[in-house]
């Protein structure tokens, strides 16, 4: 499972981030995870979120997907919400509760 969220709350979330103590290793390697991992995309005519090839053939992404979500997030994936991919999903949305994002 990935994650979105509309520009305005990326930039929100993106401040929050910067301001956490970057000296602390888990606060680095999850800066880090997360700021390597976002791509911006784009909406096609039918108001559809683009995925870059690179990000699907990263997220394993070769037809359609399922989004789960709310207006200020959201989760995509192909397959089942069990995966190992949703797994690791969940640990980070632990990790940006832990934070208040």
């Amino acid at each position: 499972m990935h994650h979105g969220i509309p520009l305005e709350e990326w930039e929100r979330v993106e401040e929050k981030i910067k301001s956490l103590p970057q000296s602390q290793k888990e606060v680095k390697d999850f800066t880090r995870f997360v700021f390597s991992n976002a791509t911006e995309c784009e909406l096609d005519k039918q108001g559809r979120i683009l995925i870059p090839p690179a990000l699907r053939e990263r997220a394993g992404i070769s037809k359609g997907v399922m989004v789960v979500g709310s207006s200020t997030r959201w989760r995509l994936g192909q397959g089942g919400l069990g995966s190992e991919a949703s797994q690791n999903g969940d640990k980070i949305g632990e990790v940006l509760s832990t934070l208040g994002l």
